[in-house]
């Protein structure tokens, strides 16, 4: 009867399932908080196996194993799984002792961190300088087995472009790809967006971030937040910046409408990132950045440049000429410079008569023509369609030519 006692006294483990016939388990050798090792000083990076651990923090609520570390100044810890792909371990307590003393309780949660795995990152502001106890918690069957943890102490500061006053300017490259990255931590929330998307409303009342967008004409603008569960927003004017609703607004891009004609499939981030694709007309535009609900994490703001919204067609030919080459077609000659030339291609049209070019009875005879250039021309062939006489009128057409997969 003093079995049990007697392993209490020694330490042990005692688990009234267990028989002579089974060979024990093996536990992890942090599995009780007191046994977590030396302190590891910031930055550290701790592995492990929770596998067979024991719970030593009833509060936790799972088993858990421990580590433990010191900071030396007032800071924000940040504690990543991103070293293990797709662990799920949840630990919303950092302790000032073992196993379950004075707690600093888990302020945000992010899952888009670790990109593109799935993995835990957690943020505990404001956390004195000290020694501090972390458990690895078997959450759920995810986070079970082996796991790699690293912990930081960072910057407490707000990001540069915290408010809308402090946007950073975007550049953008003329029909290219802009690239823009940072993280909601420490940031205030400076609106409340609410996105109407398929029957359901996503809110962001997290903190966030701005860029401003300011454009001379109308471009075809697709921006992507390609990290998790993000939230993208788009302001006409800094003067309303954060009036909500927003000028636009996307929560997960599955569910952003309207597309306009234009889109391209290889630009959307997919899921539950975001995504807006608009034709946007001259003028300033704020751009938000935020988290769903009250996360804060790291992020990636991709800004396509599709072009001009209304392209500028080649300019239509003065002299053209009408040749009768030596295999009986027609060449038709004109002059350009390629500049004009590259804005598209051309249109010829057909008449029997000569009447005004806005008479219905002109024809389309071939569309969407790039000539061959020869000596600072450009010719147009045609077979001969008959003895009577033709006349031609050459238009430039304009071509949208959105990005091509890279």
């Amino acid at each position: 009867m003093l079995t049990e006692p007697e392993c209490d006294g020694l330490f042990g483990y005692w688990d009234a399932t267990l028989n002579c016939a089974d060979p024990c388990p093996i536990y992890p050798p942090n599995d009780h908080c007191e046994n977590a090792g030396p302190p590891a000083p910031l930055p550290a990076t701790f592995t492990g196996d929770n596998r067979n651990a024991t719970n030593d923090c009833y509060q936790e609520g799972d088993p858990q194993v421990w580590h433990v570390f010191t900071s030396t100044e007032l800071s924000d810890i940040q504690i990543d799984y991103c070293g293990t792909l797709d662990f799920h371990s949840f630990n919303p307590n950092i302790y000032t002792g073992c196993p379950c003393d004075e707690r600093f309780q888990l302020v945000a949660v992010d899952w888009g961190f670790c990109a593109p795995i799935t993995a835990m990152t957690g943020l505990w502001r404001d956390v004195p300088p000290g020694t501090y106890y972390i458990s690895v918690v078997m959450y759920n069957p995810n986070s079970i087995g082996e796991y790699t943890i690293h912990v930081n102490a960072v910057s407490n500061l707000p990001p540069a472009n915290d408010e809308c006053v402090n946007a950073e300017p975007i550049m953008l490259e003329p029909e290219g790809v802009v690239s823009l990255s940072g993280t909601t931590m420490n940031a205030a929330t400076s609106c409340i967006d609410a996105c109407d998307e398929g029957g359901f409303t996503y809110n962001s009342s997290g903190g966030d971030v701005f860029y401003s967008l300011n454009l001379t004409e109308c471009r075809k603008i697709a921006m992507a937040l390609g990290t998790s569960d993000m939230h993208l927003a788009v302001y006409q004017g800094a003067e309303n910046c954060c009036v909500t609703p927003a000028f636009l607004c996307n929560d997960d891009d599955e569910n952003f409408a309207p597309l306009p004609e234009w889109d391209l499939g290889w630009q959307h981030p997919g899921g539950s990132q975001s995504y807006i694709a608009a034709g946007l007309e001259p003028g300033l535009y704020i751009i938000r950045v935020g988290k769903y609900g009250g996360q804060v994490g790291a992020y990636v703001l991709t800004v396509y440049d599709n072009g001009p919204c209304h392209c500028l067609p080649p300019d239509p030919p003065t002299d053209l000429t009408t040749i009768v080459n030596d295999g009986g077609g027609i060449e038709l000659r004109w002059s350009t410079d390629a500049a004009s030339a590259a804005r598209g291609t051309y249109r010829i049209w057909s008449n029997i008569q000569l009447v005004p070019f806005d008479d219905p009875s002109w024809t389309i005879v071939a569309d969407h023509v790039v000539p061959m250039v020869e000596d600072d021309h450009l010719y147009y062939t045609a077979p001969v369609t008959g003895s009577n006489t033709v006349f031609f009128v050459v238009t430039g057409v304009c071509e949208d030519n959105p990005l091509v997969d890279r």
